[in-house]
């Protein structure tokens, strides 16, 4: 019993152990290498561009081959009967004799067949169908448009992870001045209470000798209490502002962090005055580069509608095999299978498409006029 209460023990010191928040000491620059690899949108943009490297290979294998299989199994509960004129064997009376002793039975059970018909059942009850397609796509104007919207849409997903990862960075460092400044907030309203605190004490003092006014201890006071509010409030902040960083570092809320920079030394190191000095290049700035890709993604979307009304083509090879019976003997070996192949051409062309195509196109066009006014 005690070995068992020792182990009920021990797995508890183990999981609260376990739960205790690790602590993490962090430069600014550490901060923002570890946000780079761990934070949340970094980890969302990183994905998708991974989809979107699924997405380009999805189109491009539109073009390739494409090989499918299909299997089909047949079984008539009720055979379906057709009618033969007996006309058409008039002049054949051995025909005729033998197809009504053949249906002698289907007419006795079959009253109501039409005069002058002889019911017929074709083919057997079961039959079972396997084949093999070969497509391949030879020409389609929508296709080759795709092959390059997909490249281009991959290059929105690595802009947008460029895009996220310089907004990660911009986070961190707030995250981690706002934790910087709340303490320095903490340090500074900690020496100003020190200082009134002593400063009311000795009005107190001063005005129980009949040396000083009660309203100047009485202002003294309420500056004094103001001042441990203040405290109090900035306090709190600093419980945010560093759950604030934790949630820019993709840490949970109540991770512990030790910040090694201080925010003078922060200063001091990233004033660079050559900034001013230097010439600003728009073409290189990350929301220039997304604004031009788009555009093309909507220039792509004009050829796209505009290559609606060219004719696609495309050919494919079939190979298959049948067999009939009339009971399920598939499987025996001396069941006879018919095979087939076939190999054809599929040309589609567009004609007329009361002009749904040239409204696509309209408004492709305008959606891209946009794109250059913005």
């Amino acid at each position: 019993m005690k070995k068992i209460i020792l182990a009920c023990l021990y797995s508890c010191f183990c999981i609260a152990t376990n739960a205790q928040d690790k602590t993490m000491t962090l430069s600014l620059q550490d901060a923002i290498n570890f946000a780079l690899e761990n934070s949340y949108n970094i980890k969302v943009a990183k994905n998708d561009i991974r989809s979107a490297k699924e997405t380009v290979w999805e189109t491009t294998a539109v073009g390739l081959p494409q090989i499918n299989a299909s299997l089909d199994y047949q079984n008539f509960l009720k055979q379906p009967v057709s009618l033969l004129p007996a006309a058409a064997f008039d002049n054949r009376e051995s025909i005729v004799e033998t197809v009504e002793d053949f249906f002698d039975i289907t007419r006795e059970r079959s009253p109501d067949t039409p005069d002058g018909f002889i019911p017929v059942v074709f083919g057997t009850k079961q039959n079972i169908n396997a084949s093999v397609t070969l497509t391949q796509l030879l020409f389609d104007g929508s296709y080759l448009v795709g092959l390059q919207a997909s490249k281009t849409f991959l290059k929105i997903s690595e802009q947008a992870n460029e895009k996220t990862a310089l907004i990660t960075r911009e986070a961190v460092i707030n995250a981690y001045g706002n934790v910087l400044v709340t303490e320095n907030s903490i340090s500074i309203l900690e020496k100003n209470i020190s200082i009134l605190q002593k400063n009311y004490e000795d009005a107190k003092k001063i005005y129980q000798n009949g040396f000083n006014e009660e309203e100047d201890v009485e202002q003294l006071e309420i500056t004094l209490g103001n001042l441990k509010s203040q405290l109090n409030s900035v306090k709190r902040m600093k419980g945010i502002a560093y759950q604030m960083l934790n949630l820019s570092l993709g840490n949970k809320i109540n991770t512990t962090l030790i910040l090694t920079d201080s925010l003078d030394g922060l200063v001091e190191n990233n004033i660079n005055l050559e900034l001013i000095s230097s010439e600003f290049n728009f073409s290189d700035h990350i929301d220039f580069k997304i604004s031009e890709n788009n555009r093309e993604g909507n220039r792509l979307m004009v050829k796209l509608e505009q290559s609606k009304a060219l004719p696609t083509l495309g050919a494919f090879v079939n190979y298959g095999n049948q067999a009939f019976s009339d009971s399920f003997s598939f499987f025996n070996n001396d069941q006879q299978w018919f095979g087939s192949s076939l190999l054809g051409v599929s040309l589609n062309i567009p004609i007329f498409s009361s002009l749904s195509r040239k409204s696509k196109t309209a408004q492709a066009k305008i959606a891209l006029e946009n794109a250059d006014i913005r």
